[in-house]
């Protein structure tokens, strides 16, 4: 039974990492919006582009070594110049079948949207080998943490994604006061398409994954 538990639990880590080099709305891997305790592997890189009525983004990262990634992303607000938002993250602690992944990281560096340096800390883990033998193949993922400044606003963070299948994700998440949900679907060869509403605001992105030889 116990190594049943660890094949079901290592499945829900394997399904967990392709969808972790996914950008998110600013940037950084993670759900729509929110950062996760994930980080790209070494090597690695993505790119994204999202958009909502009158804010779009856009930008890239790299995977420094399998704990840290750097990234930039354009902002460009309607009718505004766009803004280049440096961001970073590191993995404090790697998820493991018992313990959750922890990362900190800071968003928009250098300050380019006037509300200060973002700062947030954030757990993940998978809870796939909670859900039963019939619904491990789902698997659930939590994710928690806290946000200073810039779009975290001194504020609780956390959401759920579930991998419906090694190709549709779907999550649900909080950010100071938004709730934003929507899903994430692999359109092949690292391709990455992504709807959601966005605190009442629809909207979504496309972003591409791959792997430096």
């Amino acid at each position: 039974m116990r190594k049943t538990w660890f094949l079901v639990a290592a499945l829900g880590l394997a399904l967990a990492g392709r969808a972790s080099a996914a950008p998110s709305f600013f940037g950084p891997t993670g759900l729509l919006v929110i950062p996760t305790a994930d980080t790209l592997a070494e090597r690695s890189w993505n790119a994204h582009f999202h958009a909502i009525n009158d804010l779009a983004t856009y930008g890239a990262s790299y995977g420094i070594t399998k704990a840290l990634e750097l990234g930039v992303s354009g902002a460009s607000p309607s009718g505004d110049n766009a803004k280049a938002l440096i961001n970073g993250k590191y993995a404090l602690l790697m998820e493991t079948e018992k313990v959750p992944g922890i990362a900190i990281g800071g968003l928009d560096l250098a300050d380019q949207l006037d509300l200060d340096i973002g700062f947030y800390v954030v757990a993940t883990k998978s809870l796939s080998s909670l859900l039963g033998s019939e619904l491990s193949k789902y698997n659930l993922r939590v994710h928690l943490g806290y946000g200073f400044n810039s779009i975290f606003d001194d504020d609780i963070l956390g959401g759920l994604d579930l991998q419906v299948t090694p190709k549709v994700q779907l999550m649900a998440e909080w950010i100071a006061g938004d709730f934003t949900f929507g899903g994430r679907v692999a359109l092949g060869a690292g391709i990455r398409a992504e709807l959601g509403s966005y605190d009442g605001e629809f909207g979504g992105g496309l972003s591409y994954a791959a792997t430096l030889p």
